[in-house]
C-alpha cells in the first residue's frame, strides 16, 4: 500500500514537472529567439548597412579619381577631386558608425585592417592629387600603377571582408533562431506525447480498479 502511494505520488509529481516545462518552454525558447533577433537587428544588420554603404562610397572615389586623371581641363579635374572627397567623407562616416557598434574581437581586427588599408590608400591619393594639379600627369600615372593600383585594391578587398564577415554572422545567428525553433517543437512532442499518454493511463487504471475490484499497479 505505501509503495503504490508513493509510486502514485511520484507520477504525480512527474505530471506537475511535465506541465511547467511545457509550460515554460515556450517562454525560454522565445528568450533565446528575441536575444538572437535583437542581436541580428541592433548589431548585424547595422553592420551590413554600413559597411556596404561605406563600399559605395569608397567604389564611387575610386570612379572619380579614374575620371580625374581622364579630365582634359583643370575646372573638371578640381570637380572631380570635390566629388572624390565628399564621398571619402561619407564613407568615413559610415565607418564612424560602423565602429561604435563593434562588440567582437575579429570584428574589431577587420576593421583595424581597413583603416590601416584607407590611410595608405589615401596618402598616395594624395599625392597624386597634387602631381595632377600641378599638371604631372605622367608622374601621377606612374605613382598609381606602382603604388595606388595594389593599395586600392588592398583597400577595396578590406572593405569586401568586412561586408563579408557581418553577411556570416547574421547567417549564422540565422541558422541558430531555426535551430532553437526546430529543438522547442521536439521538446514539445515528446513532452506533450508523455503527458497524453500519463492523463490517459491514469483514469484508465482507477477505471480498471473499479470495474474488476482489484488494485492494479500501474507500470510506469
Amino acid at each position: 500500500m505505501k509503495e503504490s502511494v508513493f509510486r502514485r505520488t511520484a507520477l504525480g509529481t512527474l505530471a506537475v514537472v511535465l506541465l511547467l516545462v511545457i509550460a515554460t518552454s515556450p517562454f525560454t525558447t522565445a528568450l533565446l529567439v528575441k536575444q538572437q533577433a535583437s542581436r541580428i537587428v541592433y548589431e548585424t544588420l547595422p553592420g551590413l548597412t554600413t559597411s556596404g554603404l561605406a563600399e559605395i562610397s569608397v567604389s564611387e572615389g575610386f570612379l572619380d579619381a579614374s575620371l580625374a586623371f581622364a579630365a582634359s581641363n583643370e575646372t573638371d579635374r578640381q570637380r572631380f577631386f570635390a566629388r572624390m572627397s565628399e564621398r571619402s567623407r561619407n564613407a568615413d562616416a559610415q565607418l564612424q558608425t560602423y565602429e561604435a557598434a563593434i562588440r567582437h574581437p575579429t570584428d574589431r581586427q577587420n576593421y583595424n585592417r581597413l583603416i590601416q588599408r584607407r590611410a595608405e590608400w589615401r596618402q598616395t591619393r594624395q599625392k597624386m592629387m597634387e602631381l595632377l594639379s600641378q599638371g604631372n600627369r605622367e608622374q601621377a600615372l606612374h605613382l598609381y600603377n606602382s603604388e595606388g593600383l595594389a593599395q586600392s585594391q588592398a583597400y577595396l578587398e578590406a572593405l569586401d571582408h568586412l561586408f563579408h564577415y557581418n553577411v556570416n554572422v547574421a547567417r549564422m545567428r540565422g541558422v541558430q533562431i531555426v535551430r532553437f525553433c526546430n529543438v522547442f517543437m521536439v521538446v514539445q512532442s515528446v513532452l506533450l506525447i508523455f503527458f497524453f499518454i500519463y492523463a490517459f493511463y491514469v483514469p484508465l487504471i482507477a477505471l480498471l480498479e473499479r470495474l474488476t475490484g482489484t488494485h492494479v499497479e500501474p507500470d510506469i
